[in-house]
């Protein structure tokens, strides 16, 4: 089987080591060899292109651990990590894209306050499903997961924070705009410092305790790498 793998036999290899996981699934002496063997399909699925097979056979990896009796820190234990890490981090990159802070038209002042820290409890429970998705990994012990781990959690957190302190305050709320309506200049600008102001303090109350994970996160992977 591993003769097909050396020369990058991508469908040789799946064939040939999904033929060794049947064979000795229930070998207890041959735990490693399993997990790697689980590994080598995933790496051929991936060289395949074949996406929806690659993220089972990941998921596989995973299992084949699980079932090995394997212990944190080996070399099964490598596999396993990197597998984990890998589905963990399909969740990063959508992040960027679904967390926002846009509240869009409110008709007051207080609802468009409140859209804001409802939107910013939604996006932080997105982006807290994303970062427990990396926490398993440090229960394999591998240095080099656990610290892509953690930056990848800060990064998570950041993408929050970045969202905060770039949140959309227009179009102003229904009631500002007619207390606006027919104003002076000058009363027109101080109206709007004024609910810039009021949004603002709110977005930095909610964006300190963000940036703490973040940086916590971040700490970690540096005592980790050390």
């Amino acid at each position: 089987a591993e003769m097909s793998y050396r020369r990058r036999d991508w469908a040789g290899t799946v064939r040939e080591m999904q033929g060794f996981l049947d064979r000795y699934r229930n070998d207890g002496g041959a735990g490693e060899l399993l997990v790697t063997a689980a590994w080598r399909i995933a790496e051929a699925r991936q060289q395949l292109r074949q996406e929806r097979d690659y993220r089972a056979a990941l998921q596989n990896v995973v299992s084949t651990y699980e079932r090995s009796g394997q212990q944190p820190g080996s070399t099964a234990a490598e596999f396993a990590a990197q597998a984990r890490f890998t589905i963990a981090n399909e969740g990063l990159a959508p992040l960027r894209e679904t967390v926002r802070v846009a509240p869009g038209r409110q008709p007051t002042v207080q609802s468009f306050v409140q859209a804001i820290r409802t939107q910013i409890d939604n996006d932080a429970r997105q982006v807290r499903t994303v970062v427990d998705g990396y926490a398993p990994v440090l229960g394999y012990r591998r240095p080099t997961w656990t610290i892509a781990s953690f930056v990848q959690q800060g990064q998570a957190y950041e993408i929050l924070a970045s969202a905060i302190i770039n949140a959309t305050l227009t179009p102003l709320p229904d009631d500002l705009q007619r207390r606006m309506r027919g104003a002076s200049a000058d009363v027109r600008s101080e109206v709007e410092l004024q609910f810039q102001d009021q949004v603002r303090q709110v977005l930095e109350e909610q964006i300190r305790p963000v940036e703490c994970f973040a940086v916590a996160r971040y700490a970690l992977a540096a005592r980790a790498a050390r």
